[in-house]
């Protein structure tokens, strides 16, 4: 027999228990049966009403059969395992509250486990690594996704990625937006800018921001329903630039971004070009006060004082600038394109 559905009684000593008792075997069956019948993913194709009927009764099941695993529920709470919530400083959520986020969350196809989900102001909302595994579970063999750039603005921390991605489902191709070749357009990607300025991070940032959103429009176009809004895109952006960038970042064919390829260049040759590049952004922009705007940039008063191991960034920045000089336009040009 598996030791693992023995009976456990409360009297044994807590290292001779075993882990998951007949009862617990049998609750979580129970609960994968309701999520495998009345669940959004288990009733695609359905009709509208019974959808309705489905989720509002194993929505029901679902909550009764938690009581009977509250603890081991509870035990995942605030783990890197788990799920995260925002508690804290005196903030305590209800039981009633979690246990409802947490059933809605299953109901739609998200796990409790995985850091699947975030339950945030009195919400549950999806974050990345359940929409990326929920999207790419509802297809024949995962999503192709691209990525461009199509805007990075310094001035008001707000960045535009164009996402393109593809997929089969029952063998027939389907694609997110009307056209594939354009995908969508995603516009208020948030900029984090901190203390030392925008660093190449925030570029990798604002892209994993856009396939998060991408991957969540590809699960409620399978799943036919609305899902709340995920992560950071509900959180307002703190901060500003010091000196006040004066230019949106844009990049026309800047493409996916990827780690740069190696460039056989000196140290001495990177610390160059960033200072040239800089000095004709400020005579550009004499509005600017220099010493402000480039500790802004790059964290440090001079050139000279940027660390080796952030020169790479600092020069992706400092090329960026000269993109947005050249791409001034690009603005409307993207503004036209999608009326």
């Amino acid at each position: 027999m598996n030791e693992l559905t023995n009976q456990t009684t409360k009297n044994e000593p807590i290292g001779q228990r075993n882990a998951l008792s007949a009862e617990v075997m049998e609750t979580a069956r129970r609960i994968d049966a309701v999520l495998g019948q009345c669940s959004m993913p288990a009733t695609v194709g359905q009709t509208a009403a019974l959808r309705s009927i489905a989720f509002g009764r194993g929505r029901q099941y679902l909550m009764a059969l938690m009581e009977e695993c509250k603890a081991d529920i509870l035990a995942l709470k605030n783990t890197q395992g788990g799920f995260q919530t925002d508690e804290g400083q005196g903030k305590q959520y209800s039981w009633e509250l979690i246990s409802g986020c947490l059933a809605d969350a299953a109901m739609v196809g998200f796990y409790w486990t995985g850091n699947e989900i975030n339950i945030i102001a009195d919400r549950w909302m999806p974050v990345f690594n359940g929409l990326r595994r929920l999207a790419s579970e509802a297809t024949d063999a995962g999503i192709r996704m691209e990525t461009q750039v199509e805007m990075f603005d310094v001035k008001n921390l707000r960045a535009s990625v164009r996402v393109r991605a593809t997929w089969t489902r029952d063998g027939q191709p389907e694609h997110l937006g009307v056209d594939p070749a354009k995908g969508v357009v995603f516009d208020g990607i948030p900029i984090n800018a901190g203390k030392r300025g925008i660093l190449r991070t925030e570029y990798d940032a604002v892209i994993t921001k856009a396939k998060r959103r991408g991957y969540k429009a590809i699960c409620e176009q399978i799943l036919g329903v609305g899902l709340p809004r995920a992560g950071s895109d509900a959180i307002p952006v703190e901060g500003t630039l010091a000196g006040g960038g004066a230019v949106s970042l844009l990049s026309p064919g800047r493409g996916r971004i990827e780690e740069p390829a190696d460039e056989d260049i000196s140290t001495d040759d990177v610390r160059a070009e960033i200072r040239r590049r800089a000095a004709e952004y400020v005579r550009a922009h004499p509005e600017l006060n220099p010493g402000e705007w480039f500790n802004s940039m790059f964290g440090v008063e001079r050139v000279d004082d940027i660390e080796e191991s952030r020169l790479e960034d600092a020069l992706m920045i400092a090329r960026a600038l000269s993109d947005a000089e050249a791409g001034g336009d690009r603005h409307e040009n993207l503004a036209k394109e999608r009326e």
